[in-house]
């Protein structure tokens, strides 16, 4: 009786408790016509490779939340390609240990899968800054961590890795990124190989919606240090309704404001170490990104590789770090 209801269920979601059943052959093989797995927060490479062959039928497969799943069970989905035809849809956020790179190989080997999920989707949409003078910069970020920025150089790239960040008791909550551009070749008198070291990352934290001339308009605070390229570690000290929507604030290392209206190089001179922006979000036409950028990071990544495969780990971690603190990072 159990294996003919397991035969008819369409949803399914895993919890710690069933933890044990995530790989057992025996338990998937019941599931004929499952179309939606979640196992959020549980999946390791082990049960991905345990479906191999399993839930033809499976279109939504949500993976969140899982720090142990790597690239090998990513590698697994797109081995199984005949059974995996009717995939649409992946969730792989905040899985720390798998990467754009594994993705890419997803979409080449599954060409039914519509949606690769990276982030969270209050990040999905185009960020209007206040950086582009008289015209507007808007930063576009897709679902899958791909964005494509309004201007010439440092404009395209994917996000490499997001993470929450757990409160202190003075802090709050919020998300940190590492971005990966690939359309920027380094800087005169940079290091050879510069660009696939530079990581810079920024800040975010979502906010409730702000009414404005009767809309609803969605935003969101990001944060930035202006020294070195990583993302700030705490949040700055400055009071959420004195960054304005469509602006800047600036703050000194001791939280105290610059004067507003200055420039960047202004507050630079100023003694400002940190700057907090509020972006109106607009919604994406596609959540994913088009193909033409799909193609630039895919061959920026076969020259990363390429170019990392000459260094162990540590020195890579190495080289990030000191071009950090080359940029004068603390």
């Amino acid at each position: 009786a159990s294996s003919r209801v397991a035969a008819q269920v369409e949803n399914l979601q895993l919890t710690v408790a069933s933890r044990n059943l995530c790989s057992s052959l025996a338990f998937h093989s019941r599931f004929t016509s499952l179309r939606t797995l979640d196992i959020s927060g549980l999946a390791e490479d082990e049960m991905l490779l345990c479906l191999e062959g399993l839930l033809p039928t499976l279109e939504i497969l949500c993976c969140g939340r899982s720090p142990l799943l790597t690239d090998t069970g990513i590698a697994s989905l797109a081995r199984d390609q005949d059974t995996r035809r009717a995939l649409s849809e992946l969730d792989l956020t905040f899985c720390c240990k798998t990467t754009y790179t594994a993705t890419l190989e997803l979409r080449n080997s599954l060409p039914g899968l519509r949606l690769i999920r990276r982030q969270p989707s209050w990040l999905d949409g185009h960020f209007i800054t206040p950086f582009g003078g008289s015209s507007v910069e808007a930063h576009t970020y897709y679902a899958d961590g791909a964005f494509d920025f309004a201007r010439a150089d440092q404009s395209r790239g994917y996000v490499r890795c997001l993470w929450e960040n757990k409160p202190g008791s003075h802090d709050v909550n919020f998300l940190s990124d590492s971005l990966q551009y690939c359309n920027f070749s380094g800087v005169q008198n940079w290091p050879v190989g510069s660009e696939f070291f530079y990581r810079p990352g920024v800040s975010l934290r979502r906010m409730a919606d702000l009414t404005v001339k009767g809309c609803q308009v969605r935003n969101v605070l990001v944060a930035q240090n202006l020294h070195g390229m990583l993302a700030p570690r705490s949040w700055p000290g400055a009071l959420d309704e004195d960054v304005p929507l469509g602006q800047c604030v600036y703050l000194r290392g001791n939280g105290e404001y610059v004067q507003p209206g200055m420039s960047f190089e202004e507050a630079m001179q100023h003694g400002a170490v940190s700057m907090i922006s509020r972006m109106e979000v607009r919604p994406l036409e596609s959540l994913m990104p088009p193909p033409a950028l799909v193609a630039e990071i895919e061959a920026f990544e076969q020259r990363r590789r390429a170019f990392e495969e000459r260094f162990e780990p540590e020195a890579l971690v190495f080289l990030e770090a000191t071009m950090h603190a080359e940029l004068g990072g603390a």
